[in-house]
């Protein structure tokens, strides 16, 4: 029973990593469109406007409810929430068992290379948005 509680909840998570990155990159190419569409503006303090909305714009939308919970939960703050269930465990080997689960789970769906390689669309996106605001500044510092 206590298994089958843990077994939901990481399942869960990984769900949630799943379309939160999803959402990540579907967000980074509307991210790209709306910052070519800042660029095309004119005269400059339009630019740095529309950058400026941009931004808060994407920004709040990346973050999506975990389910459950009703609320955006980072990724640590949802695997302490697993490991505080797998910790009221009264079996030692499932214990064992699902702490191992969480460190690959870790290891091999939120390290830095997993996380560039499905989140790419975003984090180009992103370079190109910051990039942007880089010349307008120079445009700026140029007038």
């Amino acid at each position: 029973m206590e298994s089958s509680r843990i077994n939901e909840s990481v399942t869960k998570f990984i769900t949630y990593v799943e379309d939160y990155r999803r959402n990540l990159n579907k967000q980074g190419v509307w991210l790209f469109l709306g910052t070519i569409g800042c660029m095309g503006l004119e005269p400059t303090w339009l630019k740095i406007i529309a950058l400026f909305i941009t931004f808060i714009i994407f920004l709040s939308n990346l973050f999506i409810e975990f389910e459950g919970e009703g609320r955006h939960l980072t990724y640590d703050e949802a695997m302490n929430q697993i490991r505080k269930k797998i910790d009221c465990m009264s079996c030692e080997n499932d214990k064992v068992y699902w702490f191992a689960c969480l460190d690959n789970i870790k290891k091999y769906r939120l390290g830095l290379f997993i996380t560039f390689y499905k989140s790419y669309i975003y984090l180009i996106s992103f370079i190109f948005y910051l990039i942007s605001c880089v010349l307008v500044m120079f445009e700026v510092a140029l007038h």
